[in-house]
């Protein structure tokens, strides 16, 4: 929104214990994940992060893996995201630049644009389907 960038999102890793232990982060150190597909149903604690606020037109999501973030700074990302004509293209093109940069893990991006016209199209679509 405005221009830039910001992260919703909270980091599933072991991070919080590390810096409360040690009083400060590690750079480049990658920190074991504590949420994640396939994990043991034994250490299974779930606890979904839920963000919620009010959508505007020109908002533009992106969903990541670390395989961006990694290879790419903010700075390269918020780059990207506006220079894109759709989100399909800003997907794209930071799978391509985090391939470009190395791509040590698996890159994984999903990119949603918010258009008051699709959200004028979604209410009329449904309200002709049940009135």
């Amino acid at each position: 929104r405005d221009r830039m960038m910001k992260t919703l999102s909270r980091e599933h890793t072991h991070r919080a214990v590390y810096e409360r232990i040690n009083g400060k982060s590690e750079p480049g150190k990658k920190f074991p994940l504590t949420q994640y597909l396939g994990i043991p149903e034994d250490e299974m604690l779930i606890e979904p992060h839920v963000y919620s606020g009010k959508l505007v037109p020109g908002d533009i999501f992106l969903l990541c893996s670390d395989g961006v973030t990694d290879m790419l700074s903010r700075e390269e990302i918020l780059k990207i995201l506006l220079k894109a004509d759709s989100p399909a293209e800003a997907v794209e093109a930071l799978t391509e630049k985090a391939v470009e940069a190395g791509g040590k893990d698996n890159i994984t991006a999903v990119c949603v644009a918010v258009d008051a016209r699709e959200k004028e199209n979604f209410w009329q679509r449904l309200r002709s389907r049940f009135l």
